[in-house]
Formats: structure tokens, C-alpha cells, sequence
């Protein structure tokens, strides 16, 4: 893990080069196929909504991973395309690590634009299954952001998530108007 981002760890790089000039590049990462994409991850461990015990499971887990999100965006990582399934999920003694994969795409920053941040949101927000209510979906925003409440600045931040999320179309596709 660097600047708070975990990924399966790296076991070679491989490169093809001709007449000196890169090619192709890609870079084998240990095995994590016991680990589940977090869309699926979530539809298996929180369908059911009726479970007391499984949704305070639910609160915790929308809480961690928003907190991965906050120290993800706080490193100055930017994910171009962090949907739920690249994201894998280990549990471990009722708290969770996050590993981000499809790293063809993460730019390193001192600092993200808000615009960046409210496109890696909305692209989890668009791909998490509908198991992931309205109310923990703002539990995610409230925990990243670092807020107990909503003042006028985050509700206009939700709503851009929330455009953003109706026009990527993955999963989630709520029925309101904005």
C-alpha cells in the first residue's frame, strides 16, 4: 500500500519494446480471485434488507469504504475508472480492506479538482447494486465529506453525484428529478 491505496501486490512488469520504444506494457499482481468485486460483495452479504444484524453490517461497510474513498482522494489518487467491480473487497474481523484494480488509468496528484472527486463518486454510486439504499448512500457522502449534517455547499456536491450517476446508466438509476 501507497499513499493510502492498496492494490494486489505487484509480481512482474512486462514490457515490449522495439527499436528501444515501448510498445506494450502490462504488470502480473498476485491473485486475489478469493477476494469478491465489491457489486458482488454487496448483493451477497446485504440483500437481505430485513436482517437487523446484516444491515448494521451494511452501515459499517458503506462506512469504511467511504472512509478508503476520503484517504484515497486525500493522497491525491485519481481512479478513471473506479466502479464497484474494481474494487475488491477482504473482510477481516468485522472491518473491511478495499483493493483498487484497472490501475491503467490512476493519476497520482498533490491535490484533486472536486470535479474529479464527484466523477470517482459517481462512478461507485452509479455501479453499486440497489441493495445500497438512498440513506446509505448519503451515509457514504456524509462519512467521506467528514460531515454530520448537509449544508448548502454538500447538497449541491449530492446532486452532481447524482446527475453524474443517472448519465453513466452501470446499475443504479433512481426514479427522481433534480
Amino acid at each position: 500500500m501507497a499513499l493510502n491505496f492498496q492494490v494486489p501486490e505487484p509480481i512482474a512488469l512486462c514490457e515490449e519494446k522495439r527499436f528501444g520504444i515501448l510498445k506494450k506494457s502490462f504488470i502480473i499482481m498476485e491473485d486475489a480471485s478469493a477476494l469478491l468485486p465489491c457489486n458482488t460483495y454487496v448483493i451477497e452479504k446485504f440483500g437481505d434488507p430485513h436482517d437487523e444484524v446484516i444491515y448494521r453490517r451494511k452501515q459499517r461497510f458503506v462506512s469504511c469504504l467511504a472512509e478508503s474513498f476520503r484517504q484515497l482522494h486525500d493522497s491525491g489518487v485519481y481512479h478513471g475508472d473506479l466502479k464497484a467491480n474494481n474494487i475488491i473487497v477482504m473482510e477481516s474481523n468485522d472491518t473491511w480492506n478495499f483493493f483498487y484494480l484497472d490501475l491503467d488509468r490512476v493519476w497520482f496528484k498533490k491535490w484533486l479538482t472536486l470535479r474529479k472527486k464527484i466523477k470517482n463518486l459517481s462512478q461507485l454510486n452509479a455501479s453499486l447494486p440497489h441493495c445500497i439504499t438512498y440513506t446509505d448512500r448519503l451515509r457514504f457522502y456524509r462519512t467521506y465529506a467528514g460531515v454530520k449534517n448537509l449544508n448548502d455547499e454538500n447538497k449541491r456536491i449530492v446532486r452532481a453525484i447524482v446527475r453524474l450517476s443517472i448519465q453513466r446508466k452501470h446499475v443504479w438509476n433512481p426514479k427522481i428529478r433534480m
